[in-house]
């Protein structure tokens, strides 16, 4: 696993091997950084990330984006059409709207946190309406987990209100 770092224009640039594809070729990602201290810095996290299993392809997918994906890739054929008509009328009319445009992996649990407050101040849904929410959050969250899209579950830290 190497890396290497490289003088471009006004900014650095951060070559880091992530693997090998089917063909024994080197998988490259690059990042750009502003000062070469920053770019020491993202090169040993990135490398130590991919030591111990932890690395994430850096993505622009958006938490509404995943969200009809795991719909159409994963709901669809893992669950009952019941489940599916509760999971699609929860994510369009709550979730999507307050939720959707953030970016997948930088969702916190904060942002969802603030998400469950505004559910029960401000919708003024019952606690137990929130609690389902939750559970179709966090596993939507959980696939995304499992693919690898995030390294971790923003929605296991948060509490319920």
């Amino acid at each position: 696993m190497g890396g290497a770092i490289k003088k471009r224009g006004k900014s650095w640039q951060v070559m880091i091997e992530v693997g090998r594809d089917a063909y024994g070729r080197r998988i490259r990602k690059s990042f750009t950084a502003r000062t070469r201290e920053e770019a020491e810095i993202i090169l040993t996290e990135n490398k130590h990330k991919i030591m111990v299993g932890d690395f994430v392809e850096p993505s622009r997918m958006t938490f509404a984006e995943f969200l009809r994906h795991w719909m159409e890739h994963y709901v669809e054929t893992n669950c009952e059409a019941t489940t599916r008509s509760g999971y699609e009328k929860v994510i369009k009319k709550h979730v999507i709207p307050y939720l959707g445009a953030i970016p997948l992996q930088k969702l916190s649990p904060m942002h969802i946190q603030q998400y469950y407050k505004h559910l029960m101040d401000v919708k003024r849904l019952s606690p137990n309406t929130v609690r389902r929410q939750h559970s179709t959050i966090r596993k939507s969250l959980d696939y995304a987990f499992k693919m690898q899209l995030i390294n971790k579950n923003p929605a296991d830290r948060v509490s319920l209100l």
